[in-house]
């Protein structure tokens, strides 16, 4: 007979191992392929190239809806 709260501790410890290799395996191809070393360089390009500009205020947050909006008080 087969304990169940064992099976799903067994099968989290699994599910958590594969996300751990899949986490290392897709770091070391980034790394190869040299993603990691262009990434500020591209952040830094889209930041500044966005089609309304830089520091426009259109967008979600700029558009004053209610999720944005500081808290009253």
């Amino acid at each position: 007979m087969m304990d169940e709260n064992r099976a799903a501790e067994f099968t989290g410890r699994v599910l958590a191992d594969s996300a751990a290799v899949a986490t290392i395996v897709l770091a070391a191809l980034g790394d190869r392929t040299g993603l990691f070393k262009d990434m500020p360089n591209t952040a830094r390009r889209r930041a500044g190239s966005s089609p309304a500009g830089p520091g426009s205020r259109s967008g979600t947050c700029g558009s004053g809806s209610a999720a944005c909006s500081p808290p009253s008080t």
